[in-house]
């Protein structure tokens, strides 16, 4: 069911940000998150108020069995808000096809006292509406994303002090040594660059998110962080989340 959703507020900021079309929302999402979307879907809720509140809803993962159960469990969370202002986004991996869970939630919220803004399915560095019937607006292409940090929406969230979130690094093209005793020694080494230049290159940084995958490595590393410096091993952890994939993440 929807037990993996996360919320979060947002304060209006003295200077709100505009936005005026869909790409504009999109691009406002990874500075939100802290992280660029994949396989993930949100649901953004509105209030009525001037300025209005923003409530974020995520479903860790698109590839759910039930996704009407799933979808039903999201408009429960919703009805419970005063929040009637809804906007799909979901990250899946086509732009042509509409990834179950995203049809099953807007039927339902279309079921409900709600007003659902629109829906919005991304892939590949591509969108489009589903709910928009004009073919010269959204094929079924889709259009491509604007550049997140060179976009006006980007422009601005960076100028209020958002970070620009980092691209998630390729994990799985690391190939690591078999012998855990080998793997140990190498996590050992990137710990220590770590603690010397407070970065790693992205190769390193890819080696050591796919080396604390292994559950006897984490538990290693787990014990020698919290006797070596606890504080370097959150910030190196706060360091490695946002670079990590979708499902090389954990809080």
């Amino acid at each position: 069911m929807f037990n993996s959703v996360s919320t979060r507020h947002y304060a209006a900021m003295t200077s709100p940000i505009a936005i005026e079309e869909p790409t504009d929302l999109l691009s406002s999402i990874p500075f939100l998150l802290g992280f660029h979307p994949e396989n993930i879907l949100i649901v953004l809720a509105l209030t009525a108020e001037e300025p209005c509140g923003l409530r974020f809803m995520l479903q860790s993962s698109i590839s759910v069995s039930d996704t009407k159960g799933t979808a039903l469990s999201l408009i429960e969370h919703l009805q419970e808000s005063e929040c009637k202002n809804v906007v799909i986004a979901c990250y899946g991996e086509n732009i042509q096809t509409s990834p179950p869970l995203l049809v099953d939630v807007v039927e339902a919220v279309q079921s409900k006292d709600l007003h659902l803004i629109d829906a919005l399915l991304v892939a590949k560095k591509r969108w489009r509406s589903l709910l928009c019937c004009d073919p010269s607006c959204c094929t079924s292409e889709g259009a491509k994303l604007p550049d997140l940090g060179s976009s006006r929406v980007g422009a601005e969230h960076i100028y209020r002090g958002f970070l620009l979130p980092p691209t998630s690094i390729d994990v799985e093209e690391v190939h690591l040594p078999e012998n855990l005793g080998r793997l140990a020694e190498l996590v050992l080494e990137l710990w220590a660059v770590w603690l010397d230049k407070q970065s790693l290159s992205k190769v390193d940084a890819a080696t050591l998110i796919k080396a604390v995958s292994h559950i006897k490595i984490r538990d290693f590393c787990l014990t020698l962080f919290e006797e070596d410096c606890p504080a370097r091993s959150v910030d190196l952890w706060k360091y490695l989340l946002p670079l990590a994939p979708i499902g090389f993440r954990a809080p």
